[in-house]
C-alpha cells in the first residue's frame, strides 16, 4: 500500500478522500513498453532497452511531457491543457501500464487523416493507438497530505540505504566522512570523490605504520616513486667558551661534552619527478613531511628530508618535527680524576642543548 493511501486511510468519513483526478498528458512509443509512476519518478521500460527513470521532482507537467518526448521512440500527444501544464508533476497519481503490438499502428512524420499530432508537431499517431494517460490529483486533502507523504518517503529511503552507509565501500557523502573520522581521523581532501576517499581510508587503515618500511610504502603510494627511510643519530656539540668570566675555584660546575648520540631520529630520501609528480617541489616536500608525521612512532623524529632531482634548497638539514614544543636537553657531570690536563689538549664543553625539533611550516 502506498504512503498516500495509508495517510488517506486515517481520515474519517467526513473527508472526501477521492483524488479528483484530471488528465495530465497522454503518451506512447513506437515500440512496445511498460511504465510505472511510483516513488516520485516515472520509470519507462522500452522493450529490449532497459529502463529510463525520470524524476518528478522540480518538473511541471509540461516539463515531464518534454522529458518523455526526449526518450528515443517515445512521444506525447499535443493535448495538454493549460490548467494542468504548470502543475507540479509530483501530483501524478501512482499508476502503471503497458503497450504491446506497437508495430501494428501507423506513425508518420507528416499529417494524415485520422492521425493525432504529437507535442512538437514532428510526429502523427494512428488514432486507434492505445495511448497511456498520466493523471494528476486536484483534491485539497490530497494536496495537504502530499507534504507529509514526501517526507515519509524520504525517511523510508534513508532507512533503506542506512546499512550501506555503515560500510566504507558503499558509504557516501557525509556518512563516508563520518567513517573516516572514526577510523583514525582520516579527513577527506578538497573535492575528493567518494570512490577515491573510501579507497584511501581502507588503505590507510590496513597499511603498516611506525617503522621505516611503512613510511617508504606510504610515500611510494602517494608519489609513485621510490623512497628510502634510514635511522639516524645526532650528537650535540655545543662548546664552552673559556673567556675568563669564571675561575677554577669550585664555584662553577664544569661539564664535559655529551658523548652519547641522540637516537630515535630518521632521514627520508625521496625521488622527485616533475612530470610524474604533478605538484611543485615545495608541495611535494610538505606532503612527505605530512606522511612521516602521520605514520611515525611516538618518540621518533624526522631529522632530514632529501629530495633527489630537485632544487637543493628543498633539502632540509635541520630537524623538522617533534611531539611537542620542548627542546631535548642532555648533560653529563665531569669527574676530575686526573686523566686530562688543562694544557689545551682536551676540549671542555658544558651542557649540551639540542635544538627544538618542531616543524615551523
Amino acid at each position: 500500500m502506498s504512503i498516500m493511501k495509508r495517510l488517506l486511510g486515517r481520515l474519517t468519513r467526513a473527508y472526501d478522500i477521492s483524488p479528483r483526478g484530471r488528465q495530465a498528458l497522454s503518451f506512447g512509443a513506437t515500440l512496445d513498453f511498460g511504465w510505472v509512476v511510483e516513488d516520485d519518478a516515472l520509470v519507462l521500460s522500452p522493450s529490449g532497452r532497459g529502463t529510463v527513470t525520470i524524476a518528478l521532482t522540480d518538473l511541471t507537467v509540461m516539463g515531464l511531457a518534454l522529458a518523455i518526448g526526449e526518450v528515443p521512440g517515445f512521444f506525447v500527444l499535443n493535448d495538454i491543457g493549460a490548467s494542468v501544464s504548470a502543475m507540479s508533476s509530483l501530483r501524478c497519481i501512482v499508476s502503471s501500464g503497458s503497450v504491446a503490438g506497437s508495430a501494428g499502428y501507423r506513425f508518420s512524420d507528416t499529417a494524415y487523416p485520422g492521425g493525432n499530432t504529437c507535442l512538437g508537431g514532428a510526429l502523427w499517431v494512428d488514432a486507434s493507438y492505445p495511448l497511456q494517460t498520466l493523471t494528476v490529483f486536484t483534491s485539497d486533502n490530497w494536496g495537504l497530505l502530499d507534504g507529509p507523504r514526501a517526507e515519509l518517503r524520504a525517511a523510508c529511503d534513508l532507512i533503506r540505504i542506512a546499512p550501506n552507509q555503515m560500510a566504507i565501500p558503499s558509504a557516501e557523502d557525509e556518512w563516508l566522512d563520518y567513517l573516516g573520522a572514526i577510523y583514525g581521523n582520516i579527513a577527506r581532501n578538497t573535492d575528493e570523490p567518494d570512490v577515491t576517499y573510501g579507497a584511501r581510508i581502507i588503505s590507510t587503515i590496513l597499511r603498516p605504520a611506525c617503522n621505516n618500511k611503512a613510511l617508504e610504502l606510504a610515500i611510494e603510494a602517494y608519489s609513485g616513486q621510490s623512497a628510502r627511510v634510514t635511522n639516524s643519530a645526532q650528537a650535540p656539540a655545543t662548546s664552552v667558551v673559556y673567556g675568563g668570566a669564571f675561575r677554577f675555584d669550585g664555584s662553577e660546575a664544569y661539564d664535559n661534552p655529551a658523548t652519547t648520540p641522540i637516537y630515535g631520529l630518521f632521514d627520508i630520501a625521496a625521488n622527485y619527478d616533475t612530470a610524474a609528480s604533478g605538484v611543485s617541489p615545495t608541495d611535494f616536500r610538505a606532503a612527505i613531511i605530512w606522511i612521516a608525521n602521520s605514520l611515525r612512532a611516538a618518540g621518533t623524529y624526522l631529522r632530514n628530508t632529501v629530495i633527489d632531482n630537485a632544487d637543493p634548497a628543498l633539502t632540509d638539514t635541520d630537524p623538522v618535527t617533534s611531539d611537542s614544543a620542548f627542546a631535548l636537553t642532555e648533560a653529563w657531570n665531569t669527574t676530575y680524576d686526573g686523566v686530562r690536563q688543562y694544557d689545551g689538549s682536551a676540549a671542555y664543553r658544558g651542557e649540551a642543548v639540542v635544538s627544538d625539533l618542531e616543524d615551523e611550516n
